[in-house]
């Protein structure tokens, strides 16, 4: 039998205690007050809510039978189908304007007429859209842009929205000596080599480290295979090797200069790993204590987003997680993931894998070209298209053993700090973090990141924060950081306070509200007003113009991200709002309008509403233009709801305060 207190507790989780002079409500001549009309775009429209089921299954729904029409109401409602995972059948739409690069930078192209793309640039400018406004951040900075003509930002270059052709030779010969690489921004490194990217595409790439240490396994577990009387408790679990010379070999080939096989691995990484080898020898252990600890977030956790999360006072920065076995295969995408900008100064990458061999030598090619603090082993992730892999939480199975010998591997190449982030098992009744934990302090690992939930859970159900304090306990003498659930100050203080662990990392939290670090440390609660939230999404814009470019291409990209962001955002209710506070992770608002007409968009749970955002920022976007968040359980209404129009026609939300 539940008791008062959880029974509160349970209506919490349902619906955030918004004032009530806030909430959308319509007046029946009666004097009720009934919300029906909003619910469907509503942001709490989980499994409890009919009305999302409405939203989301009007196709199915029209596809059933026409008999079906007539079945008896005694009849049981068909099974809901809960909104959670990924919206794997969205469409991508790519921008593509046909046009030669080689030619809107005033360059020669080099596959001259047998290039595939467009040279007319006359014909690309008489059709190009109209510049947006603004100053281009390549060109204000450094006073050029190697996006030429294809610049959205083109009439701030030159102060013409439109070249004149007869000005086109002049404008050439200016620019003609310009090489795309003076392009490349100076705030941000990792950059990955051509001649590095084509070693490693070839299968050419050596990895000293790496390499030495699987030949010595497999000395060892051949040594052991053929001694048939070997009284080991794990033969199938080869331990680091121990012997002398091997470990003086290791040393010895440490951050050395590549032989001919591998001359183009680029020298910049080359010195600064064998920086790092000379002054961080020790594995820098104190850098993880007392921290407020940004959490690796796919597709969200960018480069652009950890710019503004470092601007409110995030300590420690951690990448998107890459896959080893797509860096190891030079793919581009992959390693421009784990690019570092030059505020972020405490970064770490994280990656995901399922071989010691291949994770070891994923380790080593970062350390060497890339430019990192710490390397993360990626233990959590919940998702099936991972976990049937047999890397992110499935290596919680099974006692953690395939976990140990990844993490010796890893431990035995590098010179940075290893850490691992796991959950507290596979299922919800059977935690098994405690049984890993132990040997995990043995296996050359610097620090452990506990996400408070298990696979099962996801991101459903609250973080269990007292078995992350009896993990902490056992992890010592190692470093300990809890994650799962922060969004105040309030938050962090008790979980910092009454536990044991370290530091903290804040993920969903920084998501909703990247604010929360300033919170934090200064322990308040921030009204933060719709015009300075505003202010960080025009700061989020910039910084994805200076990472994916001010072209067509970039400005789009920038847009999907910021769209993608969005879909947290909405989240956040404003503490002025509230009838009490701090807002809980777990709650979710009815709808309301905000105290203008800006706040009230920025709350709307729809895509179409998310996108007028952006047009905002941005200029309109393409024709035909829809977007679907990666994630369902972010998406609460149709995407062309416009959730935040129907809210201010019919209450009359204040003026708008950006035009």
């Amino acid at each position: 039998m539940s008791t008062s207190r959880e029974k509160v507790r349970s209506i919490d989780s349902e619906n955030a205690p918004i004032k009530p002079q806030y909430l959308v409500v319509n007046q029946t001549s009666s004097g009720a007050s009934s919300v029906a009309d909003f619910l469907e775009i509503s942001t709490d429209l989980r499994s409890k809510d009919a009305s999302a089921d409405k939203v989301m299954n009007a196709k199915s729904e029209q596809c059933q039978p026409a008999d079906t029409e007539h079945q008896s109401d005694e009849q049981p409602p068909p099974a809901k189908k809960r909104r959670r995972g990924q919206n794997k059948n969205r469409k991508r739409q790519v921008v593509n304007d046909g046009m030669c690069t080689q030619i809107l930078q005033d360059r020669t192209c080099p596959y001259g007429d047998s290039c595939k793309y467009s040279h007319n640039l006359e014909k690309y400018l008489a059709e190009k859209k109209d510049d947006l406004p603004g100053e281009c951040p390549f060109w204000k900075r450094e006073g050029k842009c190697r996006f030429g003509y294809g610049c959205r930002y083109y009439s701030s270059h030159t102060g013409e929205s439109v070249p004149d052709t007869s000005a086109e030779s002049s404008v050439r010969a200016a620019q003609s000596e310009r090489k795309t690489n003076e392009y490349v921004t100076r705030d941000e490194s990792g950059f990955l080599s051509t001649e590095t990217r084509t070693l490693l595409r070839q299968n050419r790439y050596r990895f000293k480290k790496a390499d030495a240490y699987i030949s010595q396994l497999e000395s060892d577990q051949q040594a052991r295979d053929d001694n048939v009387k070997c009284n080991q408790s794990e033969v199938s679990c080869p331990q680091e090797p121990v012997d002398a010379a091997f470990d003086a070999k290791l040393s010895s080939d440490c951050f050395t200069v590549k032989d001919d096989a591998s001359k183009g691995a680029s020298a910049e990484g080359v010195a600064g790993a064998a920086y790092y080898a000379k002054g961080m020898s020790s594995r820098r252990p104190g850098i993880f204590e007392n921290k407020l600890i940004l959490a690796p977030l796919t597709t969200v956790g960018n480069l652009p987003f950890r710019r503004v999360c470092k601007g409110f006072g995030a300590d420690v920065t951690v990448s998107e997680m890459a896959l080893a076995t797509k860096l190891l295969q030079g793919q581009q995408s992959e390693w421009s993931m784990i690019r570092r900008h030059a505020s972020e100064d405490i970064f770490g990458v994280q990656i995901a894998g399922t071989s010691p061999s291949t994770l070891a030598r994923a380790a080593e090619v970062i350390e060497s070209e890339g430019n990192v603090d710490f390397i993360d082993l990626n233990c959590g992730c919940p998702i099936d298209g991972v976990c049937n892999r047999g890397a992110g939480a499935s290596l919680m199975r099974d006692g953690g053993k395939k976990l140990k010998r990844i993490a010796r591997a890893m431990s035995s190449v590098m010179v940075q700090p290893l850490t691992v982030k796991i959950r507290t098992g596979i299922y919800n009744k059977e935690k098994t973090a405690h049984t890993i934990i132990p040997s995990l302090r043995d296996c050359g690992v610097s620090l452990i990141t506990m996400h408070g939930r298990s696979k099962e859970a996801r991101y459903t159900k609250l973080a269990d924060w007292a078995y992350i304090d009896q993990c902490a306990e056992l992890a010592k003498p190692l470093s300990f950081v809890g994650n799962g659930d922060i969004l105040s100050f309030e938050d962090a203080y008790n979980h910092k306070e009454y536990t044991r662990v370290s530091s903290l990392m804040i993920g969903r939290g920084a998501l909703i509200k990247p604010w929360l670090f300033t919170e934090i440390k200064e322990q308040r609660t921030w009204d933060i007003s719709s015009s300075e939230r505003f202010d960080i999404l025009k700061d989020y814009t910039r910084f994805g113009l200076e990472h994916w470019g001010s072209d067509t291409q970039g400005v789009e990209t920038t847009r999907r991200f910021l769209l993608e962001w969005c879909s947290f955002l909405h989240r956040y209710i404003p503490a002025g709002l509230l009838e009490r506070l701090p807002q809980r992770i777990n709650q979710r608002p009815l709808p309301y309008v905000g105290r203008d007409e800006l706040e009230t968009l920025m709350g709307s749970p729809s895509a179409a509403d998310w996108v007028k955002l952006t047009e905002l920022l941005l200029g309109p976007a393409h024709d035909n233009f829809h977007f679907a968040p990666k994630h369902k359980s972010n998406a609460y209404a149709a995407p062309d709801a416009g959730a935040a129009a129907k809210r201010a026609q019919r209450h009359g939300a204040g003026g708008s305060e950006w035009g």
